[in-house]
Parts: structure tokens; C-alpha cells; sequence
């Protein structure tokens, strides 16, 4: 259930999972095709890389999917005097530095990413934010609002 009052900064990327459904699939049938290829063809030994690479990725693309199912829609929100990442709720007092990461994929660099909230406890890491950069800027022009209002 939403709080009332927040205003959300930093939304999850959508439509990253299309990309994991279909590797998922992917890792099915590289599996189906070992076992057909260990069927038909018993001497060829080229079927043990079906084995190997479909459970690889059968397995990798779940783990993927379960961490960007578990980021909440709205990942990072602020009623003006605190910040919510994931749930957790930080005091802007609290917060020592702020960062992002955009996710890579080879040479290629995407707008989503991590958003990275340290305080002197603990680090809060939000994946798979739209626009990562963004709402980091924010975070930090939030922050120093609040401790520009606090000192007057």
C-alpha cells in the first residue's frame, strides 16, 4: 500500500523483462536441442554445449527476473523530508553521498541503472532505474534544499 503524501522521484525501467523472458526461453531450447541432438546423434559430443548453456541461462535469466520483480515500481520517493529507496526510509540528514551507475552491455550504455544512496550506516542501492542519472541529480538537489532550509 502507497503512503500518502510521496512523491515519487525514480521509477523501475520497464520492459527490461522482455529481454530476460525471451533468454529464458532461449536457455529452453538450447536444452531441448541437447536433448534431441543426444537422441538422434550419439557419437557427435557437440550436444554437451546444449547442456551446458541452456541451464546457464534458464538459471541466470531467473535470477535476473526475480531481482528486477523484487525492485518496487516506484523505487525511489521523498515526501520532502525523507527518502524512501525500496521502502526504507533515510533522513536526508543521514545521507553522506549519492551516485548512480548506468548499466552497460559492451560498448553500448543504457539510461537505466543503480541509484546508490549512502549514509553513514548503511548503503541503499535501487536497480533498474529509468533514467538513472536523473533521479540521482534530484536526490542530491533535494538533499541540499533541505539542508539549505534547515540551516535557516
Amino acid at each position: 500500500m502507497k503512503d500518502v503524501g510521496y512523491k515519487t522521484i525514480g521509477y523501475r525501467k520497464d520492459g527490461i523483462w522482455i529481454l530476460y523472458i525471451l533468454t529464458f526461453f532461449l536457455g529452453i531450447g538450447l536444452l531441448v536441442a541437447g536433448c534431441c541432438l543426444a537422441i538422434t546423434i550419439k557419437e557427435n559430443k557437440a550436444y554437451f554445449v546444449c547442456f551446458i548453456g541452456g541451464p546457464f541461462l534458464i538459471v541466470f535469466s531467473i535470477v535476473i527476473l526475480i531481482g528486477y520483480f523484487s525492485t518496487r515500481l516506484c523505487a525511489i520517493e521523498t515526501d520532502g523530508k525523507i527518502l524512501l529507496v525500496n521502502g526504507k526510509k533515510i533522513a536526508f540528514e543521514d545521507i553522506t553521498d549519492i551516485s548512480y551507475k548506468k548499466a552497460r552491455a559492451k560498448n553500448v550504455t543504457y539510461r537505466f541503472g543503480s541509484v546508490i544512496v549512502k549514509t553513514k550506516d548503511n548503503i541503499y542501492k535501487a536497480r533498474y532505474i529509468d533514467d538513472c542519472e536523473r533521479v540521482s541529480k534530484n536526490i542530491t538537489k533535494l538533499k541540499y534544499e533541505k539542508n539549505s532550509l534547515d540551516i535557516e
